[in-house]
């Protein structure tokens, strides 16, 4: 298992996507769409289910949304990224990023930035992230 902020998850939509919309081999299609299916969207049905319940709580009655600069957009704002910082222990894609990489590789026409493979790095079996040093820390 690895942990994922909710944050992580909500960031890599845009990678998942781009990835989907690819050709690739048979095995690599099969193994993404039971992790999508299975393991990821359930969970970002559950980050926008929440998202939702909470602008229906914090929504006055009547209105059509939270207006940016009131109370309940800052009270919207600071409850919602308190949830987003919710730590979360998801299995892993069963392929590794180089057998993704190969499998869209087949095509000529396949391209992917580097920020959307990025984005989707963690969720693979042989994801090592990479220490930072105390000394990057501090100068961060």
């Amino acid at each position: 298992m690895t942990q994922f902020t909710l944050a992580a998850i909500l960031a890599a939509e845009n990678g998942w996507n781009a990835l989907a919309g690819m050709p690739k081999t048979p095995k690599v299609a099969y193994t993404l769409m039971k992790y999508f299916k299975r393991v990821y969207t359930p969970e970002v049905q559950l980050i926008v289910e929440y998202r939702n319940d909470l602008i229906k709580e914090l929504v006055p009655e009547g209105a059509e949304g939270i207006e940016q600069g009131t109370p309940e957009f800052e009270a919207f704002g600071e409850r919602f990224s308190q949830y987003l910082n919710t730590s979360i222990d998801l299995e892993p894609v069963d392929l590794t990023m180089d057998e993704l990489v190969d499998a869209i590789s087949a095509t000529e026409t396949n391209t992917i930035t580097d920020g959307a493979l990025m984005s989707v790095e963690p969720f693979f079996k042989d994801y090592e992230p990479v220490a930072i040093r105390e000394d990057e820390k501090e100068a961060a």
